[in-house]
C-alpha cells in the first residue's frame, strides 16, 4: 500500500548533513535527539528556539503604537473614560468578533467604563451598518468602537459622521484603496503600519488596544481575559506564531487554573475534552460560531460574560440548541449540494447557487465538497435582495488569486488563499459561473497539496524528554501544526476496526529491537490490511499523550501507511509483459469511460464486463497502477466519495525508467532500459 496523498519533507530533504546539524542543535540546547530533528526541519536557530521554548514577560510586547491610528484611538478612548461618557461596542457574528466585543466589554468596564455591546444578525451582513450607529446613539453613547469590522463600514460610519458620533475601528481585514473614514483606523494590515507581525485576529487588534491604553503592569485588567484572546484567534484559524502563540499559551493556562463560568458550562456540554489549543477550535469554537452562522449571536456573548455557572444555563443552552440546528441545516444543504455538484464534476470550479440555502452554513459546506472533489468549491444562496456565498479551496489553488480579477462582478469580496466570502446581485450569478468556468479551465491544476513530514523518529526515541518537548513546543494550530515523524522499518501487529462502523483503526506498533507503542488510525479503515499484516511498513504520525477513563498512555496517532518494499518483493513485480498487458486494458478502458475504477477489484470486474483481458494477480495490478500514476497516464480523483483514475493519452513516448516506482524495484532485476510501452 502506499500513501494516499503525496508526501515531502516540511524543510530539506533529510539525509546525513541534516542528521548531523540535528544532533548539534539538540546537544547545545540539551534537546532528545528528535527534538533537534524538528528544529532543524522548521528552520529554528538556538536562539529563536530558546525564545519558543522559554518566552519572556518582554516578548508580550510588541509596540502597540506601531500599528497606525494607536495613539489616536487611546486619545477618545481615555477622554470618553474621563468624561464619563458611554461608549457602543459593534463586533461581528463570529467567534473572533463575538469574543473581540466581549474583551472590550468586560476590560472597559473594570476601569470605570459605560459599554453598550452590539452584534450584527446574520440577516443585516457583516460589520457595521447605519442601525447599529442608530441604536449607539438611542443608548447615549458618544462614541463607536467597532471590533473585527468597520475598515469598509462606508454607510455605517458614514450614518456615525452626519451624526457627530466619532468612530474607532479596531479591525485585522485587508484594507485595500478606500478604507472607510473612521477617527481611527487600527489595523496591522494598513499599507502604512510598522507593527512587525500583522497576522492578528480581531481579538487580538483589540488586545493590543488595551495594552496601548492601559499599560503592561501585571495587575492590567486585560491580563484576566486572555481566554477571550486565545478562544477567538484559535476561532479565526490564525496563525499560531509570534504574539498569537504567546496569548494563546497563556489563554490556555488561564483556562486550566479555573474556566470562566460560561466556557465552562460550555465545555462540559461539549463532553469535557482536554483543554488544548485543537480543543478549543474543534470543539468550543463552532458551538459559539452556531448562533450568529443561523441568525442572532447575542447567546454566545451573553454566555461569555455571564458571571455565574446558573446565569450561563441560560446562554449555554441556547448555544447548545443552536450548534445542533446549524448541523442540521448544514446535513441538508451538503445532501443537496452533493446532488448539483455530480452533474458537474468535469467542471474545474464548483459554483453551485440554490436560493434557499443558508449562507451560514455555506463555508462549512464548500470546505467538506473542496476535499471530497479536490477543487475549490463555491457555494451561495440568497438573503433578501443579495446572493451571498463562501467558498473554499482545495490543494494548492490560490482562491483569491482566482477570484480577485472577477471582482467587478462582485459586490463584495473578500478573503484569502483558502477561503473567501461574497455578495453579489442575482442576476451577476450567470456570468459568474461561465468566467469560472473559462478562468478554471486555465487554470493550474496543482493537485492535492502533500503532507508535510518534519523529520524521522524511532520507536526508541518516544519516551518523557521528548514529550516534555513536545508540550512545551505547542500549543499548535495554522502556522505552527503539531509535529509528524516519520517512522521506518515497523512491524504492524493486531490491526483491528474500532469505533463507528469500523471507520477508524487500533494498532500495536514494533520495531523488532524489543520496543513497542499503540498506535490509532482516524479514518484509515481500508487504507491499512486488518489482522497481523506481515513484512515492514513505514508510518507518517504524531506522538500524543491519550487520556480516557483517568489514564494517560503515550501513542502514535498514524497519518499513512506504506509497505515498505524490499529485494524480497523483486520477483513478485510485475516485468515489461504485465506492464504492457495492463496498459493495454487500462488503454481500451480509457477510451470508453471517462473515470477508471481506483479499487483493483472494481477494475477487475470492469476488465470482465468489457471482455478485456487481465489475467494478473491483484499485486501486479496495484504496483502498475502506481507506476502508471508516476508516468502521468493515470491521475487519482476523487468522485464523491469513489477514488478513480482519469486516463491520460500519453503525448510521448512512455519510457517505464522515468518511475520511481520501477527504478527501485523493477529495473535492477530487468536489466537495461525498457523499450517503449505505448506502441504495445
Amino acid at each position: 500500500m502506499t500513501a494516499e496523498r503525496p508526501w515531502s519533507w516540511r524543510g530539506v530533504p533529510w539525509g546525513p548533513q541534516a542528521e548531523a546539524r540535528a544532533q548539534s542543535l539538540a546537544g547545545e540546547l540539551d534537546l532528545p535527539l528528535p527534538a533537534g530533528r524538528l528544529l532543524v526541519a522548521r528552520d529554528f536557530t538556538p536562539a529563536l528556539a530558546r525564545w519558543w521554548l522559554d518566552p519572556k514577560e518582554e516578548d508580550f510586547w510588541t509596540d502597540p503604537f506601531l500599528i497606525p491610528d494607536m495613539e489616536r484611538a487611546c486619545d477618545e478612548v481615555a477622554a470618553a473614560l474621563g468624561e464619563g461618557v458611554p461608549m457602543a461596542v459593534v463586533g461581528d457574528y463570529d467567534a473572533d468578533g463575538i469574543t473581540g466585543a466581549a474583551l472590550l466589554g468586560e476590560v472597559l468596564e473594570a476601569v470605570g467604563g459605560r459599554v453598550h455591546l452590539i452584534l450584527p444578525h446574520r440577516d443585516e451582513g457583516y460589520g457595521l451598518q447605519p442601525r447599529h450607529v442608530e441604536e449607539a446613539v438611542s443608548r447615549g453613547a458618544g462614541l463607536l468602537l467597532a471590533v473585527d469590522n468597520g475598515t469598509h463600514a462606508h454607510e455605517g460610519i458614514g450614518k456615525a459622521k452626519s451624526l457627530g458620533l466619532p468612530v474607532v475601528v479596531l479591525d485585522h481585514h485587508q484594507v485595500g484603496e478606500e478604507p472607510a473614514p473612521a477617527d481611527a483606523l487600527v489595523n496591522p494590515m494598513r499599507p502604512d503600519s510598522a507593527y512587525p507581525f500583522p497576522h492578528l485576529a480581531g481579538v487580538g487588534v483589540a488586545l493590543k488596544f488595551l495594552q496601548a491604553l492601559l499599560g503592561r503592569g501585571e495587575d492590567a485588567p486585560w491580563r484576566s481575559s486572555l481566554d477571550l484572546v486565545a478562544l477567538g484567534t484559535l476561532a479565526d484559524r490564525m496563525p499560531l506564531q509570534g504574539e498569537n502563540r504567546l496569548w494563546v499559551k497563556e489563554g490556555l493556562r488561564l483556562m486550566e487554573r479555573g474556566l470562566r463560568p460560561g466556557l465552562k458550562v460550555l465545555w462540559e456540554k461539549a463532553g469535557r475534552p482536554p483543554l488544548t489549543a485543537y480543543n478549543l477550535a474543534f470543539y468550543l469554537a463552532p458551538r459559539l460560531n452556531a448562533p450568529g452562522r443561523l441568525g442572532d449571536p447575542r447567546p454566545a456573548l451573553d454566555l461569555l460574560l455571564s458571571l455565574d455557572e446558573e446565569g450561563a444555563l441560560g446562554p449555554a443552552e441556547a448555544v447548545e440548541q443552536a450548534q445542533k440546528e446549524r448541523q442540521k441545516v448544514e446535513g441538508a444543504v451538503l445532501a443537496h449540494a452533493q446532488l448539483l455538484a455530480r452533474e458537474k464534476e468535469g467542471d474545474p470550479v464548483l459554483f453551485l447557487y440554490e436560493p434557499q440555502w443558508h449562507p451560514g452554513v455555506l463555508g462549512l459546506v464548500a470546505g467538506k465538497l473542496a476535499q471530497t472533489y479536490e477543487r475549490p468549491v463555491l457555494l451561495a444562496g440568497k438573503r433578501g435582495s443579495w446572493v451571498r456565498g463562501s467558498g473554499r479551496t482545495a490543494g494548492t489553488v490560490d482562491l483569491l488569486t482566482l477570484l480577485e480579477p472577477l471582482a467587478l462582478l462582485f459586490h463584495r469580496l473578500g478573503g484569502h488563499r483558502e477561503a473567501v466570502g461574497f455578495t453579489l446581485r442575482e442576476d451577476a450569478v450567470p456570468e459568474v459561473g461561465r468566467e469560472l468556468s473559462r478562468r478554471g479551465a486555465h487554470m493550474e491544476k496543482g493537485g492535492p497539496a502533500p503532507v508535510l513530514v518534519d523529520a524521522p523518529a524511532f520507536l526508541r526515541e518516544v519516551d518523557d524528554t521528548l514529550l516534555e518537548f513536545l508540550d512545551r513546543f505547542g500549543p499548535y494550530g495554522p502556522g505552527h501544526e503539531e509535529p509528524l515523524f516519520l517512522f521506518p522499518d515497523l512491524t504492524l501487529r493486531g490491526v483491528r476496526p474500532m469505533g463507528k462502523g469500523g471507520r477508524h483503526l487500533r494498532l500495536a506498533l514494533g520495531d523488532g529491537q524489543g520496543n513497542h507503542l499503540p498506535g490509532v488510525g482516524f479514518s484509515l479503515a481500508g487504507r491499512l490490511p486488518l489482522g497481523d499484516p506481515a513484512g515492514r511498513w513505514t508510518l507518517l504520525g504524531r506522538v500524543e499523550k491519550h487520556r480516557f477513563g483517568g489514564e494517560e498512555t503515550v501513542r502514535l496517532r498514524v497519518e499513512e501507511g506504506m509497505r515498505q518494499t524490499g529485494a524480497e518483493k523483486t520477483a513478485e513485480a510485475p516485468g515489461r509483459s504485465q506492464l504492457a498487458q495492463l496498459y493495454r486494458a487500462l488503454r481500451a478502458l480509457g477510451k470508453r469511460l471517462t473515470f477508471l475504477p481506483g479499487e483493483v477489484l472494481q477494475l477487475e470486474g470492469l476488465c470482465r464486463q468489457e471482455g478485456i483481458r487481465m489475467d494478473l494477480s491483484r499485486e501486479d495490478i496495484a504496483q502498475g497502477l502506481q507506476i502508471f500514476v508516476e508516468l502521468g497516464v493515470l491521475t487519482p480523483l476523487r468522485k464523491g466519495r469513489e477514488d478513480v483514475f482519469m486516463w491520460v493519452p500519453p503525448g510521448e513516448k512512455l519510457e517505464l525508467w522515468r518511475s520511481p516506482t520501477y527504478r527501485r524495484h523493477y529495473l535492477e532485476g530487468e536489466g537495461g532500459l525498457p523499450r517503449d510501452l505505448s506502441g504495445a
